[in-house]
């Protein structure tokens, strides 16, 4: 290669490195003024204050869901009861039940689905500030190495740019590091989000099998009752009472049809 030719590709060397460099302090700049805006008192006061307010609302919320737990609990206890002791005046208030406890399970879902998005905005502030102020901390370090602080770079922005150059491989290093981390974290998140595809399932097809229990004993109800109107109209062969009878059979025509949409 002669001197002409070595003169150019070190020319070239030296406008790709100027280019580098200007990228850098731009994104350093970048960084600097959200970082002076992270710093301002009311921004990092209202920052905390959102904070605090979201691990309240999760706190309040994880504390309904335990109440409406509890609730359904009860609930499910009262009907089963009711099943066994089989007394008209309670089944006629089944289908009422089990719409109430399905509403609660609706409400359940929701607040979790918004504990879920509160925390997930939460973690996303968290390492948001935490990244922004890494990076800037980081900028400080390379240029204190080389007697460069916030005081003086802009008097000095040449000299930080030769600096910065020789840190730059180390920063790419890192930066490939963070890559791969981040690959391995969305590995496990895609882990994690099959699991529990597979737990709801699994909690679905429990539901299914309750609903189907449930709907075997309201039909052994209506039998039962099948079988006491027609021991209504034995009883008015014997002369009994006409008014009894016709309030019992309206009672028990109310419970079939309280009970046939199952």
């Amino acid at each position: 290669i002669d001197g002409e030719t070595e003169l150019k590709i070190k020319n070239k060397e030296l406008e790709n490195a100027d280019k580098l460099m200007n990228n850098l302090l731009t994104e350093y700049n970048t960084v600097k003024k959200r970082i002076e805006q992270v710093s301002d008192f009311n921004y990092a006061v209202d920052l905390k204050s959102k904070i605090a307010e979201n691990k309240q609302t999760i706190k309040d919320n994880n504390k309904k869901i335990k109440e409406l737990e509890q609730d359904q609990k009860k609930r499910d206890i009262q009907m089963n009861r009711m099943l066994k002791e089989e007394k008209s005046e309670k089944m006629r208030r089944v289908d009422y039940k089990h719409s109430k406890l399905t509403y609660l399970q609706e409400k359940i879902n929701e607040m979790q689905v918004k504990i879920e998005h509160l925390e997930k905005e939460k973690q996303e502030k968290d390492e948001q500030e935490q990244d922004i102020r890494q990076k800037y901390e980081a900028m400080l370090r390379i240029g204190e190495h080389y007697g460069i602080n916030e005081n003086n770079i802009d008097n000095e922005e040449d000299i930080f740019k030769n600096k910065l150059m020789e840190e730059y491989e180390k920063v790419i290093r890192k930066e490939n590091h963070l890559k791969q981390e981040i690959e391995s974290m969305e590995k496990q998140y895609k882990i994690e989000i099959k699991e529990k595809k597979k737990m709801i399932k699994e909690y679905t097809d429990k539901k299914k099998n309750a609903t189907k229990e449930l709907g075997t004993v309201v039909n052994d109800i209506l039998g039962k009752a099948e079988q006491l109107n027609g021991l209504i109209e034995k009883m008015r062969g014997f002369g009994m009472g006409e008014d009894i009878l016709n309030r019992w059979a309206e009672e028990n025509k109310q419970l079939i049809e309280s009970n046939q949409s199952y």
